[in-house]
């Protein structure tokens, strides 16, 4: 009898602790984002983000850490006066470092959604128009030259964001991400890509 209970316990023991090692706290998403640019004119294209997320579940907890890496590659619409006439102006791209701690606000068996915030650092490569100048017949642009200037900047900030994920099987996520991104040290005024950026997006993942 006594044997038949420990060998019930140890059974029981090793199940659960199975079950628990089991039970994916990681993950591994890629995300794309619209940003809007802060201050730009209607009509403006909006700028695409592409992130690599890596997330981590705290201990079982309803708090995350979350560190992802993102490119942004920005064209500005310039119009040339007077004529009707629009072109890709000045250029910016933007690589970009966030980490975050998430707390999930709801958290099911297949749906979470979670806030959080963390420090954000970008480094931007900026190139400005010069030297524009076009060929005409009166009426249209018939040739339209320029070239762009290119200088560098570096700047640090924080990031607010929100995440809503479902699982679709017991390792294959999908999720809707928002969030806005600030800085902190004033950058170059003549970027194209600059200011508070706000972002929606999709994303998709592996959990293990």
């Amino acid at each position: 009898m006594k044997k038949s209970i420990l060998s019930f316990l140890l059974f029981t023991i090793c199940n659960v602790s199975f079950a628990q090692y089991q039970i994916p706290s990681k993950s591994f998403r890629v995300a794309i984002e619209a940003n809007h640019v802060g201050g730009n004119a209607s009509g403006q294209a909006k700028a695409v983000k592409y992130s690599y997320i890596y997330s981590e579940q705290i201990k079982l907890s309803r708090w995350d850490y979350e560190i992802s890496v993102g490119y942004i590659n920005y064209y500005r619409k310039e119009k040339f006066s007077p004529f009707d006439y629009y072109y890709k102006g000045n250029h910016s791209q933007r690589v970009v470092g966030d980490a975050s701690i998430l707390y999930s606000i709801l958290k099911k068996e297949r749906h979470a959604f979670r806030i959080g915030l963390g420090p954000s650092v970008w480094y931007q490569r900026n190139g400005d128009v010069t030297n524009l100048s076009a060929t005409t017949n009166g009426q249209q642009i018939e040739n339209l030259t320029f070239n762009r200037v290119y200088s560098s900047e570096f700047n640090v900030g924080a990031n607010l964001k929100t995440d809503y994920e479902y699982l679709i099987t017991p390792n294959l996520i999908v999720g809707l991400r928002a969030g806005v991104t600030t800085n902190f040290l004033t950058p170059d005024a003549r970027a194209s890509l600059l200011g508070t950026l706000s972002s929606v997006g999709v994303s998709v993942g592996y959990r293990f």
